[in-house]
């Protein structure tokens, strides 16, 4: 599903590891969990370590996935896999049991000794700062985490399937059921309406709160990241990054280029039944560029569709590390 090569899978419960895929070519037992487990309870193992067995920025982005949505229920060591690539020997987590999510105040508290060995290890907070900004940026946020939430809404409510209607049915109606309003009782009792607009509403808001609670509480760099860059569009087809991206005294050491295909419902070509397309996936990148390099001439063949809504945005990193939020977005073509 993840377009992974066949490798060894554990489900993880309370740090205990049950084997549910055997990969080929990979240890019959558990002994690959072992070492790895091994690294994990050297809390004082190096970065070098660290990159030899785990799959850094894989993480960097599930641990900015778990603050967003709260998925705090993993404190206890469970409600995850941890994948061993075949290939490149490192390790990955693939998130399970995602139910008490979208609110604060549920169960768990998010710690974990992963967070605790990666996400807060003075070797790796500013790659994970980075990533977790990077994706607040381009997806977590109202207009594109709305548009998902929309997407995924959209078959549940469709007056032809009437799926919200057999969920009300199975769980507000049924005779048998001891305790009847259950299903939408926490949306209504967060000021939305009981039902699927309002569970849509509800979710809208969290995306909102969320972000301003990140900000505060994670984002401890902004202070210190590059200010944001602007992008200048010329008349002969190049694009020209602003120099005054800077902050302070560090000077600029980076920069790099992306562009996405980027769905707006409610544009000619839009289809309510076809998958969307979400900013956070490139169709291109320019990789990290040195910051001399400021000016940008698209790819001639870069591929795009007959219609589609295209952005093109421009981020810049410090000679310490820090990237700069990605700029505002611009239409290349």
């Amino acid at each position: 599903a993840h377009d992974l090569p066949d490798g060894n899978l554990y489900k993880i419960e309370f740090f205990e590891g049950d084997k549910k895929v055997q990969g080929p070519g990979q240890c019959l037992d558990a002994a690959d969990l072992g070492d790895f487990n091994q690294v994990l309870r050297a809390s004082k193992s190096g970065s070098d370590s660290w990159r030899k067995n785990f799959e850094l920025r894989h993480y960097y982005a599930y641990r900015s996935i778990v603050e967003c949505v709260r998925h705090y229920d993993i404190a206890q060591g469970k409600n995850y896999y941890y994948y061993h690539h075949p290939e490149n020997q490192r390790w990955r987590i693939l998130p399970w049991d995602v139910d008490i999510t979208w609110a604060e105040g549920q169960y768990g508290t998010g710690e974990h000794r992963l967070r605790t060995l990666v996400a807060d290890n003075i070797a790796f907070r500013q790659d994970y700062q980075n990533r977790l900004r990077e994706i607040m940026d381009l997806l977590f946020n109202a207009e594109q985490t709305g548009m998902l939430i929309d997407e995924l809404a959209y078959p549940i409510a469709a007056p032809e399937l009437n799926l919200a209607g057999a969920d009300d049915a199975f769980w507000e109606r049924h005779p048998d059921n001891a305790m009847p309003g259950v299903s939408y009782q926490f949306f209504q009792n967060q000021g939305f309406e009981s039902s699927i607009r309002g569970a849509v509403a509800y979710m809208k808001s969290f995306v909102k709160q969320r972000r301003v609670l990140l900000q505060r509480l994670l984002l401890r760099d902004e202070t210190l990241i590059p200010e944001t860059p602007k992008i200048q569009q010329r008349g002969d087809g190049t694009f020209v990054a602003s120099p005054t991206a800077r902050r302070g005294k560090r000077a600029l050491a980076g920069l790099a280029w992306r562009v996405a295909e980027v769905t707006v419902p409610g544009a000619p070509t839009f289809d309510p039944n076809q998958p969307r397309r979400y900013e956070i996936e490139p169709i291109w990148e320019s990789g990290e560029l040195p910051s001399t390099e400021t000016k940008l001439k698209l790819p001639d063949d870069l591929k795009r569709n007959e219609g589609a809504t295209y952005r093109l945005r421009l981020r810049v990193k410090d000679s310490e590390g820090r990237w700069s939020h990605w700029s505002a977005p611009v239409s290349p073509f």
